[in-house]
């Protein structure tokens, strides 16, 4: 990847924090995108662990894997709530419903990480 790519690509996470990028780059690159990235990414990463880790405890896989997707997912809900005025107001509210969505989804994946100790 090339400096200029790197820099639009970081300047991108910039502006949709501060709530001036483009809804659609928010919502498909950050959220999207992204989300997919640190799910995959993580379950590759935590592959590398000695399964007798995991065998002793899941909670450690399952907590990890929710703790990174949570820490990215409300980042990345942040944004899209910022850039949301940057649309048309049937595009701000679709995208509010669904940071309230992956908002629910991922507090239901918390919750069923406790109920059931992570198995």
């Amino acid at each position: 990847m090339s400096q200029r790519k790197r820099a639009q690509l970081g300047n991108v996470f910039a502006q949709a924090w501060a709530g001036r990028a483009a809804l659609w780059k928010a919502f498909w690159i950050i959220g999207v995108s992204g989300q997919i990235f640190v799910a995959v990414g993580t379950e590759f990463l935590l592959g590398f662990l000695p399964r007798s880790i995991l065998e002793e405890s899941a909670m450690i896989w399952s907590g990890t894997s929710w703790s990174t997707y949570f820490a990215y997912s409300l980042f990345s809900s942040i944004c899209i709530w910022r850039c949301a005025s940057n649309a048309s107001p049937a595009w701000r509210d679709l995208s509010i419903a669904a940071v309230a969505l992956n908002g629910c989804f991922v507090a239901f994946g918390i919750f069923m990480l406790l109920a059931t100790g992570g198995s």
